[in-house]
């Protein structure tokens, strides 16, 4: 796998399957639900400590699934899911799609 290969698929990915940035409505709606106030605390930590996220998007399925095998917060809605991003740097650089892109390649 080279560089390109890796850069060509994290672009398409970020293009294809990250939709929006959630809207500020959208979060305040969910922001009583139980499942979402549940994506905010890493269960795999021994105090259940709270996840700072930093932004949301809306994105596909398929990510969504991808997201979630990498024990990412993310929140199952009825056509996508909302991914909680834990770190501000441009999606073409996160660390968690480049990770979904190497098990591909």
């Amino acid at each position: 796998m080279s560089n390109i290969e890796l850069e060509k698929l994290v672009k398409k990915i970020v293009e294809s399957e990250i939709f929006v940035d959630a809207p500020e409505e959208l979060i305040n709606f969910l922001k009583d639900d139980e499942f979402f106030i549940s994506m905010h605390f890493n269960d795999e930590s021994e105090d259940n400590e709270e996840v700072l996220i930093d932004e949301y998007y809306l994105v596909s399925k398929w990510l969504g699934e991808k997201l979630l095998d990498k024990n990412q917060p993310v929140f199952e809605l009825s056509t996508c899911y909302l991914w909680g991003r834990t770190c501000s740097t441009s999606l073409y650089f996160d660390e968690i799609i480049t990770n979904i892109c190497n098990d591909i390649l």
